[in-house]
């Protein structure tokens, strides 16, 4: 209509989600010189004791359902934590992140 200012898309990736401010990180160590490695002691203590326990069921082949009856957790939660290692190990998906979890020694499938 005349008179209305057109809407644009300004939406701004959000500078204090903690992807933001882990990327800053990153390229503030870069800048600074100092390297960061994502060790397996680094990654583990970031990982909680739930996150490692669900992917080491996912890498053992179970279903979030089949998880959740194991750990007797709802099938949500699971879902939650599978989601947040993913976020955390910067992989695409739960069998990503399982096969960087299995490099870095965090879960050992037996």
């Amino acid at each position: 209509m005349i008179g209305e200012k057109e809407k644009q898309d300004t939406s701004e990736p959000n500078p204090l989600d903690s992807a933001s401010v882990q990327k800053r990180a990153k390229i503030e160590d870069v800048q600074s010189g100092e390297e960061h490695h994502d060790t397996a002691e680094h990654v583990q203590s970031i990982l909680t004791i739930g996150e490692r326990r669900v992917l080491l069921w996912c890498g053992n082949g179970k279903t979030s359902f089949e998880i959740s009856r194991i750990l007797g957790l709802s099938e949500h939660t699971v879902n939650h934590y599978i989601a947040s290692a993913v976020r955390k190990l910067d992989a695409a998906n739960r069998t990503h992140a399982i096969a960087k979890a299995l490099k870095m020694n965090i879960v050992n499938i037996s």
